[in-house]
């Protein structure tokens, strides 16, 4: 769904004018497309300490969890929002992949699933960037089939036991 899909409000243009402000402001221009080896190399620290600036900027000013609930620091705004936000940041190179799982999968299911306490502390930080998570999935024999994964952590005593093998996580480099 895009924002022409929703009712282009006075409130709805002004949000965009500010995005538009704001990314022309603070957000690199998308290089020209660059080739597949490029785009998976492992990042430096210093690029990663960048994309945690950036992100923290981008909540700072009011432009991170859009849709996300305000008293857990989100905006509590409408998809219409987030749609307006995708469009205008196209052209940019925005640190979207730093943080794919943290509020692409962890946030969400946080928000869905967490306490309250749970939801106070770490909904602030993964939209800040401030907590990236990765993904432990891929196993030999299994890949990223989550029905055919093996691994099992089995409880000793007052401490969790984990079991199993893992061929690659996604992001664990960046968390």
């Amino acid at each position: 769904m895009n924002a022409h899909e929703h009712a282009e409000t006075p409130e709805l243009t002004q949000f965009r004018a500010d995005v538009r402000s704001w990314l022309q402001t603070h957000a690199p221009r998308r290089p020209p497309r660059r080739d597949f080896g490029e785009l998976d190399r492992i990042e430096e620290a210093e690029d990663v300490a960048s994309a945690r600036g950036f992100q923290a900027a981008l909540f700072d000013a009011g432009l991170a969890g859009l849709t996300w609930p305000k008293e857990h620091g989100g905006q509590g705004l409408g998809p219409e929002y987030q749609a307006v936000y995708v469009e205008e940041a196209a052209p940019y190179e925005m640190p979207e992949r730093y943080f794919r799982i943290s509020i692409g999968s962890v946030g969400p299911t946080v928000l869905q699933l967490g306490t309250d306490a749970q939801k106070r502390e770490l909904i602030p930080k993964i939209l800040r960037g401030e907590l990236t998570w990765c993904q432990l999935y891929s196993e030999p024999g299994a890949g990223s089939d989550l029905a055919g994964l093996q691994t099992r952590a089995e409880r000793d005593g007052d401490v969790w036991v984990v079991n199993g093998q893992k061929v690659w996580t996604s992001g664990a480099h960046r968390a």
